[in-house]
C-alpha cells in the first residue's frame, strides 16, 4: 500500500524491481517481458526490471537466453557507471 509513496521519499538515483509483481506495481501496464528488456524510467529516474532470481523462475531465464548473454551485462554496466566504478 506504501510503496510507491516511500519510493517517491527515497532519493535513488537508480531504482532495481525485482520480479513480475513488483514490475506490475509501478508499471501495471506493461508487460514484464518488455520491462525487463529496456531502460525504464520511474519517478524520473532509471528503473531496472529483474526477474526473480528463485530457483522456480529457471523456466523463464531459459526460454530468455538474451537475458544472461546480453541484458544482464547491461544492467552491470549502468549499475557500474552510476557508482562510479569502472566496469571489470
Amino acid at each position: 500500500m506504501w510503496v510507491k509513496k516511500e519510493l517517491e521519499i527515497l532519493n535513488n538515483e537508480i531504482y532495481v524491481i525485482i520480479g513480475a509483481k513488483a514490475a506490475k506495481r509501478l508499471f501495471p501496464n506493461e508487460n514484464f517481458e518488455d520491462l525487463v528488456f529496456k531502460d525504464n524510467l520511474w519517478n524520473g529516474k532509471l528503473t531496472i526490471v529483474l526477474p526473480h532470481p528463485s530457483p522456480l523462475n529457471r523456466r523463464w531465464i531459459k526460454a530468455h537466453p538474451e537475458f544472461m548473454n546480453k541484458r544482464i551485462k547491461e544492467v552491470r554496466s549502468c549499475i557500474h557507471e552510476i557508482i562510479g566504478k569502472e566496469e571489470k
